[in-house]
């Protein structure tokens, strides 16, 4: 394994353990959320009484609010790896929060400042485990010798490929939080109705289809997978299954996925983080994957 000659940086809302990423060597930068005018950090696994409050606050039916990193921040974490070395930075996707700007303004003011340094910044059109998976795979390309110039090309050529899958059949969160109106999330629940969503190639959640029942819905993203991994049935890259306090189907899923997929040996399970989970809300299960490119239907 070569040794990297420059910083593989991501943020907080890759959904993978602090745990992890630190064996990894990938800093990350970190979200923040608010509850009653208290702000909190995106925890990533380093706390459990963090998680067990986070969700007893939920249930309490405090609701989290979230913000973007601003320029500050990204400028004072971004000129810390600078001054160790090169930087390639992976930005959380602007089809979920504008973050990525920020980041941009910061790395063209610092790229003046530190003329001998390379700092590459992508926005990579992924959230939760899909940004958590493409992250992964980056790493796995720095840690075989790609050079910086190259990851880079490598992440702008495949970030539409890398596959977002995820539904919640428990839409009570949706209708508190305003997401859904109350007599839609109603009628949903009494027809046990699920609503499929995924990412298009803007990094936009869009939801493209509905169907009745949990097993319906388990099915209809291992569907979706068939159509859409690489080499179909034959798929034997990774696969990374993210859960919002809800690891009972993120296992029968897994065992779907070996069920259907032969070669697919690489089958992770991990927690969503608070930021996400602020927004999609517990019980949320989603599945990622490598395939072909995303297409745009909005």
């Amino acid at each position: 394994m070569a040794e990297a000659t420059y910083i593989l940086s991501a943020e907080s809302t890759v959904d993978l353990p602090y745990e992890y990423v630190t064996h990894r060597n990938i800093p990350v930068a970190f979200y923040t959320y608010a509850i009653n005018g208290t702000v909190y950090e995106d925890n990533m696994d380093r706390d459990p009484d963090a998680e067990k409050f986070f969700y007893e606050q939920i249930d309490a039916g405090n609701i989290p609010s979230t913000s973007q990193i601003s320029y500050g921040a990204y400028y004072e974490y971004l000129e810390s790896l600078l001054k160790q070395g090169d930087v390639i930075h992976l930005c959380f996707g602007t089809g979920m929060t504008r973050s990525y700007c920020n980041a941009a303004q910061a790395a063209e003011e610092l790229r003046e400042n530190y003329p001998d340094r390379k700092l590459y910044v992508i926005d990579t059109l992924c959230s939760c485990g899909g940004y958590g998976l493409i992250t992964d795979d980056a790493a796995d390309r720095r840690d075989e010798g790609m050079s910086i110039d190259d990851l880079n090309e490598w992440v702008l050529s495949r970030r539409l490929n890398y596959h977002h899958e995820f539904f919640n059949s428990d839409l009570s969160y949706f209708k508190r939080t305003g997401r859904m109106s109350g007599p839609a999330a109603t009628i949903a629940s009494v027809l046990d109705i699920v609503p499929s969503m995924h990412l298009n190639s803007a990094g936009r959640i869009i939801a493209y289809g509905k169907v009745r029942g949990l097993k319906k819905e388990l099915k209809h993203i291992i569907d979706e997978m068939l159509a859409h991994a690489e080499n179909g049935k034959d798929y034997s890259g990774k696969c990374f299954i993210n859960h919002a306090r809800n690891e009972e189907t993120a296992l029968l899923l897994k065992q779907m996925l070996s069920d259907n997929f032969p070669n697919l040996k690489d089958i992770r399970i991990y927690k969503i983080g608070s930021i996400i989970t602020a927004h999609c809300g517990p019980g949320t299960i989603s599945m990622y994957y490598y395939g072909d490119e995303r297409i745009s239907d909005e």
